[in-house]
C-alpha cells in the first residue's frame, strides 16, 4: 500500500468510525426518557389523539460528529482525485479535487462538448478514462432519481455548509407509528382520521382517531411511535434522517472508489 492509498483508506475509515460513534450517540438518546408518547382521549371529546412529546433536543455532540464524518468523506474523494493525478505522472496543484456538479452544462460546455474551465481545473490532470468515470458518477446523471437526492450531491451541500457556514443543527422527528388495541375487536370502534410525521420541538400530534358510536368501551390502546434525529429543515439536509443520509453517502463513496480499482 502506497502512502496515498493509506491516506485515502484512512479518511474512509475515519468517516466510518465517526459515523458509528454518531449512531451510538443517537441510539442512546432515542433510548432514553427524553421522548415519549401520550394517548389523549379527553381534550377533544369523541376522539383519541396520539401525541409525541420531547423534553430536549439531540445532544450537541451530534453536530460535531456530523461535521467530522462529512469532512473525512469529502476528503477521501479529493485525496483519490489527487492520487489519480499522480498516477498519471502529473504534479498535483491546489486545484485538484473530485468535482461534484448537479447541472451537466456546468460540467461540460453544451456547445463545444469540452470540460468547463472549472471542471478542467479540478480534474484536467487525470487520465481520460478516470475523467469518464467521474463524469458518469455525477448527480446530473440521475443515478438516484432526482439529482438533488443523490448522496454525492448531499455530501457536497452538507460538507460545504459545515465548513463555511455553521454546524449542522439537528431536530427530533417522528416517522412511523403503530397502534394496537386490546381486546383486538375494539379496534373496529377507532377510525383513523389523520396521521402526521415530521420535526417537532416539545409536542406534536401524530395520529387522530374518531371513536365511533357504540356501547361503552373498556379498551387498552398502546401507541408506538418511532423517533429519529434529522437535519434541520432550514439547512441543506432538508429534514433528512441523519444516520441514513451519512450512511448512504459512505456507500456512495465506496461504490465510486470500487470503480477505479480495475482502472488504476
Amino acid at each position: 500500500m502506497t502512502e496515498t492509498d493509506y491516506a485515502i483508506a484512512y479518511k474512509v475509515n475515519r468517516a466510518g468510525k465517526h459515523l458509528k460513534e454518531l449512531h451510538r450517540t443517537v441510539k442512546r438518546f432515542l433510548a432514553g426518557n427524553t421522548n415519549s408518547v401520550v394517548n389523549d382521549d379527553t381534550s377533544a371529546p369523541g376522539y383519541l389523539i396520539v401525541k409525541a412529546t420531547s423534553r430536549g433536543a439531540p445532544p450537541p455532540s451530534c453536530s460535531g460528529l456530523i461535521g467530522e464524518t462529512l469532512y473525512h468523506q469529502r476528503a477521501a474523494l479529493d485525496y483519490m482525485a489527487c492520487d489519480l493525478a499522480r498516477y498519471n505522472g502529473q504534479v498535483v496543484d491546489e486545484h485538484v479535487e473530485f468535482p461534484i456538479f448537479i447541472k451537466p452544462d456546468r460540467f461540460r460546455n453544451p456547445v463545444t462538448g469540452k470540460l468547463t474551465p472549472a471542471v478542467d481545473k479540478r480534474m484536467g490532470l487525470l487520465r481520460s478514462d478516470h475523467q469518464k468515470v467521474i463524469e458518469e458518477e455525477q448527480p446530473f446523471r440521475e443515478l438516484y432519481g432526482k439529482p438533488e437526492d443523490d448522496p454525492l450531491w448531499l455530501l457536497y451541500c452538507l460538507s460545504n455548509f459545515d465548513r463555511h457556514q455553521f454546524i449542522h443543527v439537528t431536530s427530533i422527528i417522528t416517522n412511523t407509528s403503530f397502534h394496537s388495541f386490546a381486546p383486538p375487536e375494539t379496534a373496529a370502534r377507532f377510525e383513523e382520521v389523520s396521521v402526521s410525521y415530521g420535526a417537532f420541538e416539545s409536542e406534536a400530534e401524530v395520529a387522530r382517531f374518531r371513536i365511533l358510536d357504540g356501547p361503552e368501551l373498556n379498551v387498552h390502546v398502546e401507541s408506538n411511535v418511532r423517533f429519529d434525529v434529522a437535519f434541520s429543515e432550514e439547512g441543506p439536509g432538508g429534514g433528512r434522517q441523519v444516520i441514513k443520509t451519512l450512511a448512504d453517502i459512505q456507500l456512495r463513496i465506496a461504490g465510486i472508489m470500487k470503480r477505479f480499482t480495475s482502472l488504476v
